[in-house]
C-alpha cells in the first residue's frame, strides 16, 4: 500500500484536533462557564465570547466542532489500526498500543496537574480539591468505570481507544482474516447491550462500558475503509457492514441521550464519515505538508494538554484584561510548545521501543 494513499487520514488527524481545540478553547469557554470553572478551580467567568464560536460555526445542520472532531479521530484509529495489527502478534501490538497511549498521556496529566495546582494557588488563593485516587484512576483510563468525574474531560475518547486495542488484540486473527464479519458481529453485540443496559439493572461499570462499546462500533467503520482500500473486501460489502456499525452507534445515541443531543451527535458524526469518504476517493491527490505534518505529529500530546491548561491560562489573561484574540494566540503557543517538548522527549522515546 502505497504511503501517499494514507496521507489523507494523517491529515484529517490535524483538523481532528484542531476542531476540540476550537470548541473547547472558544466554544466550551464561551457559553459552559460553570464547566471552566470547576475544572480550573476558577470564579466563573463574565465575559461573553460566545458570539465568536457561533460566527466560525459552519452553515450544517447541528453542526459542532466537538464531536466532529472527536469522530474524524476515532476514523481514523479504526482505519490505521490495521496496519500494526498484521505486523504484530496480539502480545506486540497491545503492548506498542498502550506504549503509545499511557506514557504520553500520563506526562501529559503531569503537566496539567501542575499548571492546574500554580494557577489555581498562586492566582486565584484556591487549593485544587482532588484526591489520590481521583487522580490516579484518571491517570489509568479506569475513572468512568469506577464513577470518578474526568478531571480533563477528554480522557474519555483515550479510554475508549484503550478498549478497542484490548479487543483488537484479544480477537486479532479473526479481525485479520475476517475483518467485516468481526465489525458486524461486534456491531450486533453492541446493540444488545446497549438494549440491555436500558432493559437490566447493570451494575454501573458494565453500563459505561456498553457506552464505550457503541464507540466501537463507530471505530470499526474505519476498519471498513482500511479493508475496502486494501482490497481485502467488495467496497459494497465495505460500505454495507459500515453502515450497520452506524446504524448499530445511531441506536446507542437515540437510545441514551435527549433528542438534541442525539441529532447533534447523529449528524456530525455523520458530517465525518462523509468527509473521510471524501477524502477517502481523491486520496491519490493529497500530498505531504510541513505544517500540515507537524501539527499531525504533535496532535496527540496536544490533545492530552490542551483542555484544562487551555482554560486555566484564558481565564487569567481575561482577568487581567488581555485581548481575546491576543490570549488564544499566547495560549495556543504554549500549548504548542509544550506538546513539542512531549512529542520530542516521550512520544518519540516509547516510540523507539515500541519498534524495538
Amino acid at each position: 500500500m502505497r504511503t501517499e494513499k494514507i496521507i489523507f487520514a494523517d491529515q484529517l488527524r490535524s483538523l481532528a484536533f484542531l476542531s476540540v481545540v476550537i470548541v473547547h478553547w472558544i466554544g466550551v469557554y464561551s457559553i459552559h462557564k460553570d464547566t471552566v470553572s470547576r475544572l480550573t478551580f476558577s470564579p466563573v467567568s463574565e465575559s461573553d465570547f460566545g458570539y465568536i464560536y457561533r460566527a466560525i460555526t459552519l452553515p450544517l445542520p447541528e453542526f459542532n466542532y466537538g464531536p466532529f472532531g472527536v469522530s474524524i479521530f476515532f476514523l481514523i484509529s479504526g482505519f490505521v489500526v490495521s496496519f500494526s495489527l498484521k505486523n504484530r502478534d496480539s502480545k506486540k501490538f497491545l503492548t506498542a498500543r498502550l506504549m503509545r497511549i499511557y506514557p504520553t498521556y500520563i506526562i501529559c496529566l503531569i503537566v496539567m496537574l501542575a499548571v492546574l495546582y500554580s494557577t489555581s494557588y498562586f492566582y486565584w488563593n484556591v487549593i485544587p480539591s482532588l484526591g489520590f485516587g481521583n487522580i490516579l484512576s484518571n491517570a489509568f483510563l479506569i475513572n468512568n468505570l469506577i464513577g470518578v468525574p474526568s478531571i480533563d474531560a477528554v480522557n474519555w475518547t483515550l479510554a475508549i481507544e484503550v478498549k478497542f486495542y484490548i479487543i483488537c488484540a484479544i480477537f486479532r486473527h479473526f479481525i485479520i482474516t475476517r475483518g467485516l464479519t468481526s465489525a458486524f458481529l461486534f456491531s450486533v453485540l453492541s446493540s444488545l447491550l446497549s438494549f440491555l443496559a436500558r432493559e437490566v439493572r447493570f451494575p454501573s461499570w458494565l453500563v459505561e462500558l456498553s457506552h464505550e462499546f457503541s464507540f466501537i462500533s463507530y471505530m470499526f467503520i474505519g476498519l471498513c475503509f482500511y479493508l475496502a482500500l486494501s482490497g481485502k473486501a467488495s467496497k459494497f460489502s465495505a460500505a454495507a457492514t459500515a453502515l450497520i456499525c452506524f446504524t448499530s452507534f445511531s441506536y446507542f445515541i437515540y437510545a441514551n441521550h435527549p433528542i438534541k443531543l442525539f441529532f447533534v451527535l447523529f449528524c456530525n458524526y455523520s458530517y465525518s464519515i462523509l468527509l473521510f469518504l471524501a477524502c477517502y476517493i481523491i486520496k491519490n491527490k493529497f500530498k505531504k505538508i510541513g505544517v500540515i505534518s507537524y501539527l499531525s505529529k504533535i496532535s496527540y500530546p496536544f490533545y492530552a494538554l490542551h483542555s484544562v491548561i487551555g482554560y486555566a491560562i484564558l481565564r487569567i489573561l481575561e482577568d487581567i484584561g488581555i485581548n481575546f484574540y491576543i490570549s488564544l494566540a499566547l495560549t495556543f503557543t504554549f500549548v504548542l510548545m509544550t506538546s513539542s517538548i512531549v512529542c520530542l522527549t516521550i512520544e518519540r522515546r516509547t516510540m523507539t521501543m515500541r519498534q524495538g
